[in-house]
């Protein structure tokens, strides 16, 4: 059976075969990347040639700068130069062995002063702050004492002034009572002067018949009335003797806590 190939683009007998000039070649882009690639080197490159020779120019003209200051050296010495040169001694390994030493030493013994000379820093700073804490601690004490001692003041004040007070309301509450008490006095001292005056005054009646006897009317003194009269004089002058006291007492009492204040 054959195949149909009636589908497939029959080729000519005289066309060639289409040949593709870059084939086995790599992309252009791959071409272009390269030669960026290369350029990118090759500016660098130069940079750093030109910066290694910019560094070697500038300690070139450094030294020449140095040697500028320092002076030229002779093209030539003389003969007792030469001989100064020969007889001078040279440093032995000994001594510069010597001179590292000593140089550490210094250098140990400048680094032991500086960390005595800190601890001895921090050793002042310890007790200016333990000073500092006792000093405050011994004010904070005799604050609080004087803290009390006004709390104390204060307290003995606000009692006497009640006490003061409360002495006040009772001179006062006896101060009536004497005031009705001497009333009461003033009252039975009339009575007393009227029925003395009606003792020493007797009425005599108009004479009689002779038939008849004379009735004569004598007033006697009542002695439960003289008793009480006398009983209320007593108590007012006890009562008068107590208020006083209390007088007393409260300016007594007046004094002390004007002399607190």
């Amino acid at each position: 059976m054959q195949k149909d190939n009636s589908h497939e683009p029959q080729q000519r007998p005289n066309q060639k075969r289409r040949e593709y000039p870059n084939r086995g070649r790599p992309h252009p882009s791959h071409v272009n990347q390269r030669r960026q690639n290369k350029f990118t080197t090759a500016v660098f490159l130069s940079i750093g040639t030109c910066a290694l020779l910019g560094m070697i120019g500038y300690q070139v003209f450094r030294t020449g700068a140095d040697s500028n200051e320092q002076g030229a050296l002779p093209a030539y010495l003389t003969k007792p130069q030469k001989n100064g040169f020969a007889n001078t001694p040279l440093i032995s390994l000994e001594e510069v062995i010597q001179l590292q030493k000593n140089h550490q030493h210094l250098a140990d013994n400048h680094q032991n002063v500086r960390r005595q000379l800190q601890e001895t820093q921090d050793e002042l700073d310890e007790l200016k702050r333990s000073v500092f804490s006792r000093q405050g601690s011994h004010r904070d004490a005799e604050v609080h004492k004087l803290h009390a001692k006004v709390n104390q003041k204060n307290q003995t004040n606000a009692y006497l002034k009640g006490k003061v007070n409360s002495l006040q309301k009772e001179l006062d509450k006896v101060s009536k009572q004497v005031h009705a008490k001497e009333a009461t006095i003033a009252s039975l001292n009339e009575m007393i002067a009227y029925q003395k005056q009606q003792r020493e005054v007797v009425p005599v009646k108009e004479e009689a018949p002779a038939s008849a006897p004379v009735p004569v009317t004598v007033l006697t003194t009542n002695p439960e009335l003289e008793e009480k009269v006398t009983s209320l004089l007593a108590s007012s002058l006890n009562q008068m003797q107590h208020t006083l006291e209390k007088g007393r007492n409260h300016t007594e009492m007046e004094g002390k806590i004007a002399e607190m204040q």
